[in-house]
């Protein structure tokens, strides 16, 4: 097998309560002896966030991910080329104590239909909301 690639990211903190990053991958990989590419590897992923402290005890972080298409295959559909996609996705936090932290996150929040795996679709838009309590 021979992988190659790089990943680039970068970070920008534009003050005390606002940053963003971003950051690509690409790989190459094939298997020696095979005219075909590794499965469940895409070329390609990209992402890029954003985190703004909104107050001193309020943080609301959102990121956009891409992922290239990719092979992948299962033993009902042998070899199949999954399509690429893009999600978003968005969490609040509240940090209402010290050792307690309130949140409520949003999962593909575009609604994108995309697969992972093969006959697998991932959920369509999804919501959580919760707490989290330190000792």
């Amino acid at each position: 097998m021979d992988v190659t690639g790089g990943e680039i990211s970068a970070e920008i903190k534009f003050s005390h309560a606002l940053e963003a990053g971003a950051a690509i991958t690409y790989t190459d990989g094939t298997i020696k002896g095979v005219d075909r590419p590794l499965r469940n590897r895409p070329e390609w992923l990209a992402n890029i966030y954003v985190n703004w402290a909104l107050r001193e005890d309020i943080n609301l972080y959102g990121a956009v991910a891409y992922v290239d298409r990719q092979y992948a295959s299962s033993f009902v559909t042998g070899p199949i080329l999954l399509e690429d996609f893009i999600t978003v996705a968005a969490t609040l936090n509240w940090q209402a104590r010290e050792n307690l932290m309130v949140y409520a996150k949003v999962n593909n929040a575009t609604d994108t239909t995309y697969e992972e795996a093969v006959g697998f679709p991932a959920p369509g838009i999804t919501g959580r909301a919760g707490m989290r309590l330190s000792f």
